[in-house]
């Protein structure tokens, strides 16, 4: 009787557990790789976005080149959204590409 009780038990163990969700592959959008720079306000922005799903992101002011805001980390795309999750920050917002402009409200 008990081998027919841990058989039963281990049975339902077994075939009770739900199958896990897939993981979704990364997306990353080809036309964003590359580096990207503008400026604002006497500010300089530049960022990096890599094949590998990498970001290196900079602030600086234009005229001193001193350093006001850095990051890394990952980058990938989610509908219309461009993703950045680094280890200082992470950020989401709408984004477009026309020609050589990356427009990101971000």
């Amino acid at each position: 009787m008990k081998n027919i009780l841990s058989l039963l038990l281990v049975s339902i163990i077994l075939f009770s557990c739900s199958k896990e969700q897939e993981i979704q592959p990364t997306i990353l959008n080809t036309d964003l790789y590359g580096n990207w720079a503008s400026s604002y306000n006497g500010n300089c922005y530049k960022m990096t976005l890599s094949s590998n799903g990498q970001f290196v992101y900079q602030t600086e002011a234009c005229s001193t080149g001193d350093d006001f805001n850095s990051n890394s980390g990952l980058w990938w795309v989610e509908e219309t959204h461009l993703v950045l999750s680094g280890s200082s920050w992470g950020l989401t917002d709408d984004f477009s590409v026309s020609d050589n402009t990356l427009e990101f409200d971000g």
